[in-house]
């Protein structure tokens, strides 16, 4: 079953006010439908293809499961062979007529949607029908993919009752950037990619920053956030390789909350334990500090861009220097 957690209404009020505005989304999908007992329906509006955020999760794809099948594919831009599965199952999509949708999940910029579907790996494709995940995939060939697909909509067809009658199947227009079909991927080289992420997976960190660091030098700016999301990821993991076995940075960092090299440290195990903020309000407090404030930018770029701390911490980074 998909665990769906509504936004906190602290953090983004504004873009979920504006979105219930133009329509995008119900005003109910801020509420949490079971205490309300008030099921959230599907727009009438069918796309085909959708980039899905975390307030698509329950018209777009909860409530639209219990009319046809619902295929999400949760992974990065950099996870090898995203780009080209958006692709396949985007035209898919489009071509099954609205016997089944198709959503991207970006997990780097969604990781609390992404939580939802409690995954084994990344990147992975999943069925969702009638609300529930029936069945997962890892990536593979474009045949492969689709057959998993076609028995997917096999097994959930007699469960569901199909799209209503009323409901407006929306037409690919590729000149519209209200339907995502792709076309707005990071193109970054596949052999690249896949090379670093095996060095990733054998623990050598070392090679995978080397290789992103010649991807950011051999490729437009417009590709470079992908790329330096990735360094700053994987350089924590880099010093954490090397620090000392059993030791308590962050302990040792409370301590002693004017070392810069302590702080460093702690704001590094801090993220290992998916504390992001923690790490952020520490190096703070030494912002003054130039490693202190390379190292906020860093931690910066592992959050999604309309966080609620990253414009606040930008002003301070700026404010310090000039």
């Amino acid at each position: 079953m998909l665990h769906h957690h509504p936004a906190h209404d602290s953090c983004e009020p504004n873009l979920a006010r504006d979105l219930e505005v133009i329509g995008e989304i119900p005003p109910a999908s801020l509420r949490a439908h079971h205490h309300h007992h008030q099921e959230i329906e599907a727009p009438l509006l069918v796309r085909p293809a959708i980039h899905a955020t975390m307030f698509h999760v329950e018209p777009e794809i909860i409530a639209r499961s219990r009319q046809i099948p619902v295929f999400v594919l949760l992974g990065g831009p950099l996870h090898p062979g995203v780009k080209y599965t958006r692709q396949l199952l985007s035209t898919a999509a489009i071509e099954a007529g609205g016997s089944w949708v198709f959503a991207w999940i970006d997990a780097d910029q969604e990781p609390e949607v992404i939580t939802q579907f409690r995954p084994e790996n990344l990147p992975r494709l999943y069925a969702v029908a009638d609300g529930t995940a029936i069945g997962s995939t890892p990536l593979g060939e474009s045949d492969e993919i689709l057959e998993w697909v076609r028995n997917a909509v096999h097994h959930a067809a007699a469960r569901l009752p199909g799209l209503p009658a009323e409901a407006i199947l929306e037409r690919p227009d590729h000149n519209s950037g209200h339907t995502d079909y792709s076309g707005d991927d990071v193109e970054l080289p596949a052999t690249e990619l896949q090379r670093a992420a095996i060095a990733v997976a054998e623990g050598d960190f070392e090679q995978a920053l080397e290789i992103y660091q010649d991807l950011e030098h051999s490729t437009p700016p417009a590709q470079h956030d992908v790329i330096l999301r990735a360094q700053a990821a994987v350089g924590v993991l880099q010093r954490a390789q090397k620090s000392t076995p059993g030791a308590d940075p962050i302990s040792v960092a409370n301590a002693h909350p004017e070392d810069v090299s302590l702080a460093l440290a702690a704001a590094d195990a801090e993220i290992i334990l998916d504390q992001p903020e923690d790490a952020i309000c520490r190096l703070k407090i030494l912002v003054k500090e130039p490693e202190a404030r390379a190292r906020l930018i860093e931690v910066l770029r592992l959050l999604p861009a309309n966080h609620e701390l990253v414009a606040a911490t930008r002003q301070e980074i700026a404010a310090a220097i000039f």
